[in-house]
């Protein structure tokens, strides 16, 4: 584009739709929030989420052999 090997409209198309694809959230949040605000101004309260009894966890078992999931594996196996 900066060669001038770039049509200027092809350039303000690509610019258009990166503002498009990039802005889509902004754009569709907009729209909704016009739309909303034709319909009916009742609130909806979120619901809560339900209360869920914690369980105890036990702890980890201790490891006393350091594991390394790397070891040997660049070595064929032995016979």
């Amino acid at each position: 584009m900066l060669s001038g090997r770039f049509s200027r409209r092809r350039g303000i198309q690509l610019l258009v739709g990166c503002f498009i694809v990039f802005g889509s959230f902004t754009l569709a949040s907009g729209i909704m929030r016009a739309l909303k605000a034709g319909g009916s101004d009742a609130q909806v309260a979120p619901a809560e989420p339900p209360m869920i009894a914690a369980t105890p966890v036990a702890p980890p078992p201790a490891v006393t052999v350091p594991y390394d999931p790397y070891a040997g594996a660049a070595l064929p196996p032995r016979r």
